[in-house]
């Protein structure tokens, strides 16, 4: 009978916060995206600031999530 080298899986470390910092600044880019949809849709007279200061609170919940 021929043995059969036990391949045993090497454990990789992977840090969970890099992958949860990966995650949310993913979700802020989508949260920016739809924000900065929201305020070219809107009549305001905030300027390109609007994506900020009126819409802003879109970033932060999709970054959060």
């Amino acid at each position: 009978m021929a043995h059969k080298e036990d391949k045993v899986p090497i454990y990789e470390h992977k840090s969970p916060v890099s992958s949860a910092a990966s995650v949310a600044l993913k979700a802020g880019a989508v949260g920016f995206f739809v924000s900065s949809l929201q305020n070219a849709l809107q009549q305001h007279n905030y300027g390109a600031m609007g994506v900020f200061t009126r819409t802003g609170g879109t970033i932060g919940f999709f970054g959060a999530y």
